[in-house]
């Protein structure tokens, strides 16, 4: 099916932030309660389904317990912890605000199972033409860039796997700038936690750009890959020097338009 041609990549990354979602939510129920992290760690790691999860766990409150950050812990398993929760837990540690930061990491989980599980049942839906399509492109061997780059050109599925990055961008960014990430760092984030190469690519571009002094919304517009609204809302963040509030409104209604999207994707190929 095409959910295997265009999903795979994304298989164990989904099957990790299902694993990490209890998780978060135990760990920001347990603090937001008054229970000590070392012991709340514990406390989840008793709980916790899988035996590799546990064991992480029980590793991070060890090394909590010789003095370093939740943070600084959670770094320690990349394959686990993506930089984004990392980047966020250690805005949290610093403005005292971690069961907050927990449980906007679980919602932040919920949001990308709900889309997963959405966009599962329209590529289960068979849509034959985009089936056809991206086989006649795949005659020779191509790159990972180029292969990401057909994806977005893709009739239907395209338009929704950038607005589900762009989403992504917007309410990681938004985040962390709103924790006080310095916007270079926030966007080194970002670039890792994008799914399509070709949209790394655009955020560094874009992130190269603001190191020579520029604007966010510039390079993001010479990257030719967003759309006008997307570009002009975020120029307006930054005139109103509310990045962290715009990327939120951003995000909402790019959700809505990926509700709509593949509710009509959906519609068309039942």
């Amino acid at each position: 099916s095409l959910y295997l041609i265009c999903g795979q990549r994304r298989a164990k990354y989904m099957n990790n932030k299902k694993v990490l979602l209890p998780i978060f939510n135990q760990l920001a129920i347990t603090i937001d309660a008054g229970i000590p992290l070392v012991l709340a760690l514990q406390l989840v790691a008793d709980s916790a389904e899988h035996e590799d999860s546990k064991k992480i766990l029980l590793n991070v409150k060890e090394t909590i317990e010789k003095g370093k950050t939740l943070a600084d812990a959670m770094s320690e398993h990349p394959d686990f912890f993506d930089k984004y929760s990392v980047a966020l837990v250690n805005a949290g540690e610093v403005g005292g605000i971690l069961d907050t930061i927990l449980n906007r990491l679980a919602r932040d989980i919920e949001w990308e199972i709900r889309f997963e599980r959405k966009i599962e049942k329209a590529l289960g839906a068979k849509v034959m033409a985009d089936v056809d399509w991206i086989k006649k492109q795949l005659e020779d061997k191509i790159s990972e860039t180029e292969f990401d780059k057909l994806i977005l050109g893709m009739p239907n599925f395209g338009q929704i796997i950038l607005q589900l990055d762009t989403i992504r961008f917007c309410r990681i960014l938004g985040s962390l700038i709103a924790c006080g990430t310095p916007i270079l760092d926030a966007f080194e984030v970002c670039i890792d936690t994008a799914h399509n190469k070709v949209v790394k690519e655009a955020l560094r571009n874009t992130r190269s750009g603001i190191m020579l002094g520029t604007s966010i919304s510039g390079p993001l517009k010479k990257t030719g890959l967003f759309p006008a609204i997307f570009i002009g809302m975020v120029q307006v963040g930054e005139n109103t020097g509310a990045m962290d509030v715009t990327l939120t409104k951003i995000a909402e209604y790019f959700d809505f338009e990926l509700d709509r999207n593949i509710d009509e994707l959906l519609g068309k190929n039942l």
